[in-house]
């Protein structure tokens, strides 16, 4: 089960700064092999981001970088 290697931050509709659904993106990375741990960030503001962990930030149009 992936679910304990992703983290997100509260992202869209619950954060007015988020560009994405990081509730829903979380699912999706947490279902891919050999992911690893990764937070997931809704914007730059990288809130709950821990350290030292692969970190994605939405851009504008929603993608994960």
């Amino acid at each position: 089960d992936g679910r304990g290697t992703v983290s997100a931050c509260i992202g869209a509709p619950g954060c007015a700064s988020a560009h994405a659904d990081t509730s829903a993106a979380a699912i999706a990375f947490a279902q891919l092999e050999d992911a690893g741990r990764v937070h997931l960030s809704g914007c730059a503001k990288a809130c709950g981001a821990p350290a030292g962990v692969r970190h994605l930030v939405a851009d504008p149009d929603g993608r994960f970088r």
